[in-house]
């Protein structure tokens, strides 16, 4: 889908609103990856137009997805609402940057438990890597059962986790969470680590905060933790395990 110019002139504006879901998958005739588009070509002269996309999940596959840029004010995620890439194939996951000047919500779950959620997935079977996800903004809250996840069920990599913000809030099972089994192991690239860098960190409610990794010899990734203030009540935990092998390190 596209909204482009190719002279003189803006570009314009994608509006898409979707109750379920929207999928982007492969390349088409000409080789080009599926996409929703909305730009300048080459040699043109304006601005390119922005894309609005309501959904309550956004899945990029095949080949190597793209990657997921949000520039906001504020962003919220609710009643199973999620922002995600996965791989399901050979092709990596792109990453996720999401960029707030002010608060993001990442709150509760659908009708059918499924949370609300900002996440990267290498699905069962795949080979490909998962994503990065980098997310920063003045205010994070991830609360009643909402998540950041990064996880790996097949053979690539997970992708690791950085949080960025002034405050971070957790509370009623919110989860942070980087899991793996895969045994892809690259001495020069973690996989399905955790960095947080905040003032304060305040965890509530169940909340908690956890690299594991199942399977032979699958080391867990480590969570690093820059915060003036750490404080976790009401059987809040941070911790990082292996079933199989070595978990990862906790550093403050």
């Amino acid at each position: 889908m596209a909204a482009s110019i190719l002279g003189k002139g803006n570009a314009g504006t994608i509006t898409i609103n979707a109750t379920d879901s929207i999928s982007l998958d492969g390349l088409n005739r000409k080789g080009f990856p599926g996409g929703i588009y909305s730009e300048v070509a080459r040699g043109g002269v304006g601005k390119g137009g922005n894309i609005n996309i309501n959904t309550r999940s956004l899945s990029v596959t095949n080949g190597n997805g793209g990657n997921i840029n949000i520039f906001t004010r504020s962003l919220s995620l609710t009643n199973g609402a999620a922002v995600s890439t996965n791989t399901l194939g050979q092709g990596n996951a792109g990453n996720v940057k999401i960029t707030a000047t002010d608060n993001i919500l990442i709150d509760g779950a659908s009708s059918n438990s499924l949370p609300s959620a900002v996440k990267s997935v290498v699905e069962t079977g795949s080979v490909g890597n998962g994503g990065e996800i980098d997310i920063t903004s003045r205010l994070l809250q991830v609360t009643n059962f909402g998540e950041i996840s990064s996880s790996s069920e097949g053979n690539g990599a997970a992708g690791n986790m950085t949080l960025n913000a002034r405050s971070i809030r957790l509370n009623n099972l919110g989860l942070l969470n980087a899991s793996t089994r895969s045994s892809k192991v690259d001495p020069t690239r973690e996989q399905a680590t955790i960095n947080i860098n905040s003032k304060d960190l305040i965890m509530t409610g169940n909340s908690n905060i956890r690299t594991d990794a199942t399977g032979a010899n699958v080391i867990g990734g480590n969570i690093n933790i820059n915060a003036d203030i750490l404080a976790g009540f009401e059987n809040s935990d941070i911790t990082a395990n292996s079933a199989n092998f070595r978990g990862g390190n906790v550093t403050r």
